[in-house]
């Protein structure tokens, strides 16, 4: 996924992000916002810097 756009997520979501100028999903969200979307119980590994506070913070 190249935009968070293509995950549908809610419009308010989408505009805080473009805000932070946050446009580009990194790898580990890519891969965990669509398991969450879905209902799925999510555990996630990733090294500093890789997006996973960000995607906590914004999508929880």
């Amino acid at each position: 996924m190249n935009s968070f756009q293509q995950f549908k997520l809610l419009p308010f979501i989408v505009d805080a992000l473009t805000e932070k100028r946050i446009t580009v999903p990194t790898d580990i969200q890519a891969r965990i916002i669509p398991a969450a979307m879905n209902g799925r119980d999510i555990i996630g590994k990733s090294q500093t810097g890789t997006g996973r506070r960000l995607h906590s913070s914004y999508l929880f």
